[in-house]
């Protein structure tokens, strides 16, 4: 599957090239993203990359891009927000009876 171009209109991009509120840009993300919903996450398993080529912290989006494997065989992104964990929590939400 080749990498798909997104339009500027849909894509807000910072003037150094980077994603505005990611503050990434393209070469610092690998094809393969892992998301987790606390930032705290995003250090706990980049520990166990053999090496971390990026990392990125803008507001409450932390991210680190990194190898597996002794030859650098896989590289993964860990990406973590805030959102993601509101959006787990909005999900045991309950409307109140009238």
């Amino acid at each position: 599957m080749g990498k798909r171009h997104i339009p500027e209109s849909e894509l807000v991009v910072n003037q150094d090239g980077s994603i505005y509120h990611l503050r990434l840009k393209p070469e610092q993300v690998a094809d393969t993203i892992l998301l987790v919903g606390d930032q705290n996450r995003v250090g706990r398993i980049s520990k166990y990359f053999d090496s971390i080529e990026h990392e990125v912290q803008f507001r409450e989006f932390v991210t680190h891009t990194g190898y597996v494997g002794e030859k650098k065989e896989f590289l993964f992104s860990l990406l973590a927000s805030a959102l993601t964990i509101l959006t787990s929590y909005s999900m045991n939400w309950t409307p109140c009876s009238m």
